[in-house]
């Protein structure tokens, strides 16, 4: 999904610009973090703010759908593991 945003971006870059910082003595880490970085970044903060939205988007609808009291599964597995780990279902087999 990010790559969507992020790769067109990236081909996009105009490579003189970075050439001419390496005429000029920048070292490639510096060229990368001076001026490539700095290009592409609006394109790396869009692609990971779809991606926090859509995955927000997912736990918002869980809750919506389900009734008030309804656990997910993962959060069955964190409270499980919270509560020292037993489940419902090794309960009444113990005795």
């Amino acid at each position: 999904m990010w790559r969507s945003l992020f790769l067109p971006r990236l081909r996009e870059l105009d490579r003189s610009i970075e050439e001419a910082a390496m005429d000029l003595g920048a070292t490639p880490l510096k060229v990368f973090f001076v001026i490539t970085l700095p290009m592409i970044m609006p394109a790396i903060i869009s692609g990971w703010l779809l991606a926090f939205t859509l995955s927000l988007d997912d736990l918002v609808i869980a809750s919506f759908v389900s009734g008030p009291g309804a656990t997910t599964l993962p959060d069955a597995g964190l409270f499980q593991r919270a509560d020292g780990g037993e489940s419902g279902n090794q309960r009444p087999l113990q005795r």
